[in-house]
């Protein structure tokens, strides 16, 4: 084997050196890039997470939507519609009936689904007027097994308008062999036709389930067709005396 000459194991010696040493600094500089790194990455963080508590502070209650419930009624291509507000949480998932329905739990009973007020619709119904579609809505669909098996009991009734629109809110009774219930209809007719809600809740809960129905009721809207709007219906007055006879008008 040949023998490499000194001068050269020294150059080689020197070489190596001089590469540890610069090694050496690279990773003394390396060392102290991941901790600036680490403190801007913490900062960032640390801010984002600020903003994002900032963010759900701003969303409250107001800002939340709440649900509804609409039914339809259709002439053709045209469609009125009659919707009603729901309270915030309200569950939106129906019953797997005919005839489906939203529960509001009343408070202090929200694990007891029999202690609820049931919201029941329908859309386009087979009637002409406010007092056939009240009855066919509230005592033959209530009738049929499925539903209640028992027409309700009407106690009375008070005439309302909706946007303009007439309405019928019909306070009733219904029962069967194990629970007594009562409840609000409302129906009310469009110029496509008529439809309705109706709360149900039992008797025993009156207090709570009354306030309920009636809050939500009254958030009631009707929207028409643009062709119909310019007809809409206006409030018929209190006192047949603020309606002058025509000829005391004349001029």
């Amino acid at each position: 084997m040949k023998k490499i000459p000194s001068a050269i194991r020294v150059s080689a010696t020197l070489f190596l050196g001089l590469c540890v040493s610069m090694g050496a600094q690279a990773q003394d500089a390396s060392a102290d890039a991941p901790s600036a790194l680490g403190d801007v990455a913490r900062q960032s963080r640390k801010k984002h997470a600020e903003e994002h508590v900032i963010a759900k502070k701003v969303l409250n209650e107001e800002s939340e939507d709440r649900p509804m419930m609409m039914v339809h009624a259709c002439q053709q291509s045209s469609c009125s519609s009659l919707s009603i507000t729901l309270p915030r949480g309200t569950n939106m998932k129906m019953a797997w009936t005919h005839f489906q329905y939203v529960a509001i739990p009343l408070p202090g009973h929200e694990n007891d689904k029999t202690r609820a007020v049931r919201f029941y619709q329908a859309d386009l119904l087979n009637a002409g007027d406010l007092e056939s579609a009240k009855r066919l809505f509230l005592q033959d669909w209530f009738s049929r097994p499925y539903f209640f098996g028992q027409a309700a009991k009407f106690e009375f009734d008070e005439s309302t308008r909706i946007d303009g629109w007439p309405a019928t809110i019909t306070h009733f009774t219904e029962s069967n062999r194990l629970v007594n219930f009562r409840g609000l209809g409302l129906t009310a007719k469009a110029p496509t036709g008529t439809f309705a809600f109706a709360c149900v809740y039992r008797e025993e809960d009156s207090g709570d389930a009354t306030s309920v129905c009636e809050s939500v009721l009254n958030t009631a809207k009707i929207i028409v067709p643009e062709q119909y709007r310019q007809y809409v219906q206006p409030e018929e007055p209190a006192d047949p005396s603020d309606n002058p006879p025509e000829e005391n008008n004349l001029q």
